[in-house]
């Protein structure tokens, strides 16, 4: 029985320094770099009309399936 509850302090203890010591784990490290600015550029005029835009989105989807399963083909 002296056992359990010595192990039951311990872990207590070991679970309290951990707590304790946590704020000063996230100034530890050294600072990360920032990521670098991407800049988005437009790749093509926008669609005003929602069907039409609609229609292009299925249109690129279909031309990206059909170029997987020819890469794919090709491959085996």
């Amino acid at each position: 029985m002296s056992d359990e509850r010595n192990d039951r302090r311990a872990a207590f203890m070991r679970g309290l320094w951990s707590g304790l010591a946590a704020p000063v784990c996230l100034f530890a490290e050294p600072r990360r770099i920032e990521p670098a600015k991407i800049e988005i550029k437009k790749l093509h005029r926008s669609i005003a009309n929602p069907v039409e835009a609609m229609g292009a989105d299925w249109s690129q989807v279909g031309s990206d399936l059909y170029a997987a399963f020819k890469n794919q083909k090709q491959a085996t």
